[in-house]
């Protein structure tokens, strides 16, 4: 069951896109990689105005955006984590996860801040400032520093000795201690 609530005419939000240019790594030909916060991507929809109710999504937001400037858009199903943005294809060019190295992809921002839901799970507000936006490296973004590392969760130089039914397997592991707590 999903609940709606009634909004007053004239809430208004606005979009922006910015892209890039297919270029196969993280760093272009002249060493440059394209973030938002290096301000060094390519307009692919200009700041418009949308209506808006309290129960407008990101994702809603988006697609209106995407028929209006004959974009189409490439989306997983949906996952635990909700509505993800694979890609966008504008006048033929196709741009998606990976396809400038293994950290580049689509993310957005509202008010400045990249949200920590999905497209599909950010509800607008009047005012907001919205920008959908292509980056060559997610970590070099605004708020970067509370994803993580990437490969962080990664398994490595991991061992298994000892005979069938007694063997054990190991890994290095990092240990955080806190007093006498690990």
């Amino acid at each position: 069951i999903r609940v709606t609530k009634v909004t007053p005419a004239g809430v208004t939000a606005y979009l922006t896109v910015y892209g890039d240019s297919a270029h196969g790594n993280t760093e272009d030909a002249s060493g440059t990689v394209h973030t938002l916060r290096a301000g060094n991507l390519k307009p692919w929809v200009a700041r418009t105005a949308y209506s808006v109710t309290e129960n407008t999504t990101v994702k809603d937001v988006l697609q209106t955006a995407a028929e209006a400037n004959k974009i189409t858009l490439q989306a997983k199903a949906e996952t635990k984590y909700g509505y993800y943005l694979e890609g966008m294809t504008k006048n033929g060019e196709y741009l998606g996860e990976f396809t400038n190295g293994n950290l580049s992809g689509w993310m957005y921002t509202v008010n400045g801040s990249h949200p920590e839901v999905s497209m599909g799970e950010y509800f607008v507000k009047n005012g907001d400032n919205i920008i959908v936006h292509y980056t060559d490296d997610y970590t070099k973004e605004e708020g970067s520093e509370k994803w993580g590392t990437p490969g962080a969760d990664e398994v490595k130089d991991v061992t298994t000795s000892g005979a069938a039914g007694a063997a054990s397997t190991t890994a290095p592991t990092e240990v955080k201690v806190s007093g006498t707590t690990a």
